[in-house]
């Protein structure tokens, strides 16, 4: 695990999804989603290169006597906690203070000059400090460049964009970094943070984000929190489940881990009682990342052990239980059972059904299901059904395709099977006769 991973982590313990860090300057497109229990969609964010090896080497100037230091559990800032201290290299736009107003609501937007979604969306938070500011809301942006320039940057930048960015900036030192952005496990930008009027961080999430429903996200959490709507109490219960899927996740990565590292000396010394033990133990844990191993054990099992009887079991229980409603992996299982190696007429009719239900998943509407589907039919040895399978996925693709070149091939084999039956049912009757 990279040193991004840890932060990402706790920032998705916080219910934020950001992006995990980009190799090279610029801004790196993300897919954030609104925070404190709302689902949002948003603009882009950027991630800047130097952003979290950085962070340890910035100055502190600027940091004031008597500031309130934040709580020093793990050096971690979450939803629920108490804002750390404020500590700048400068304060271009605004009053200097070393702690948030009491009582106010303060918008908290981690931005930097290279950014351009966060250029994009100061507009946005500017008509937002214009129309709260008599609510009690601040709006505070926080710029993250660095380097003996940053300050130099962060003025002519205000300095041509005066009518776009109506709220109070300053320059974060490393110590405002390290508390406020690197300890929240923040890796990309723009991202926004509310504070309350009792300096409790309550949200944080993208500032162009929405709910399902498209009502801005940030404009809404404000709102509630002014009017004293907001219910924190909701959003840290679904944050310490959050936290707790990702701690139970990260156990079962680590477990696995082990198990992979068992597998390899299981297999190097031919020891499948061992093998296929693993392999179930790290599908139990994760299926989606032991699909592999299932399905070479159901392999294992058909063409090399040659034992029907089990693999017909393995399969019906991967189908009817960690697979259920995994189409694609119903589907190799399904072309499995239909290959050369005979799985006799039980399993031949397991391969029929798998396939089948991905067929009725799709209201038929599927030529690629309708494919495994034919497969499955001609292995049982049930031809004319076979070629309507292949048939009704023939309708459904274009002529010019690859695909239906491929599913008209298999039809002219299908055909030719039918014939050649045929053909040697007359030839038995024929000798009958004669004899």
């Amino acid at each position: 695990m990279g040193p991004n991973a840890g932060l990402a982590v706790r920032l998705i313990g916080m219910g934020v999804a950001v992006a995990a860090g980009a190799a090279g300057l610029g801004c790196e497109p993300a897919s954030p989603t609104a925070a404190a229990g709302s689902t949002g969609s948003a603009n882009s964010m950027a991630t800047p290169a130097d952003s979290m090896d950085a962070l340890a080497e910035q100055r502190t100037e600027g940091t004031d006597e008597g500031q309130i230091e934040p709580r020093a559990e793990d050096g971690v800032f979450r939803v629920g906690d108490a804002a750390p201290s404020i500590s700048w290299v400068a304060w271009p736009q605004g009053e200097p203070r070393a702690r948030l107003s009491d009582g106010r609501v303060t918008v908290v937007d981690f931005w930097a000059t290279w950014c351009g979604p966060c250029v994009q969306t100061m507009p946005h938070l500017s008509d937002l400090a214009d129309a709260k500011a008599d609510a009690g809301v601040d709006v505070i942006g926080v710029s993250i460049d660095t380097g003996p320039n940053s300050v130099s940057l962060v003025e002519r930048f205000l300095e041509d964009r005066s009518e776009q960015v109506r709220f109070e900036v300053l320059v974060a030192d490393g110590g405002m970094r390290d508390r406020w952005f690197e300890a929240a496990g923040l890796s990309a930008i723009p991202t926004t943070m509310v504070i309350d009027g009792d300096g409790r961080l309550v949200w944080v999430g993208h500032p162009m984000a929405t709910d399902r429903d498209g009502t801005p996200t940030l404009e809404r959490v404000v709102d509630e929190v002014v009017s004293g709507r907001f219910d924190l109490a909701s959003v840290l219960e679904a944050a310490q489940r959050e936290r707790a899927a990702e701690a139970a996740s990260m156990a079962n990565a680590a477990e696995i881990e082990s198990m992979q590292a068992q597998l390899g000396e299981a297999w190097a010394s031919g020891d499948n009682g061992r093998v296929y033990e693993l392999i179930d133990g790290i599908v139990a844990l994760d299926p989606d990342q032991g699909v592999d191993l299932a399905i070479r054990k159901a392999e294992i099992l058909l063409y090399e052990q040659g034992d029907a009887a089990g693999v017909i079991g393995y399969v019906r229980g991967l189908a009817d239980g960690a697979y259920s409603d995994d189409h694609a992996t119903l589907m190799t299982l399904a072309s499995l059972l239909s290959g050369s190696a005979d799985p006799g007429e039980e399993g031949r009719s397991l391969a029929i059904e798998l396939a089948q239900r991905v067929v009725a998943w799709h209201d038929g509407t599927d030529p690629s299901s309708l494919v495994v589907l034919a497969e499955a039919h001609f292995a049982a040895g049930e031809t004319e059904e076979a070629i309507a399978s292949v048939d009704a996925a023939l309708g459904m693709v274009d002529r010019a395709s690859p695909a239906w070149t491929a599913y008209d091939l298999l039809r002219a084999r299908y055909e030719a099977a039918e014939q050649e039956a045929e053909a040697s049912n007359e030839g038995g009757l024929g000798g009958s006769e004669g004899g």
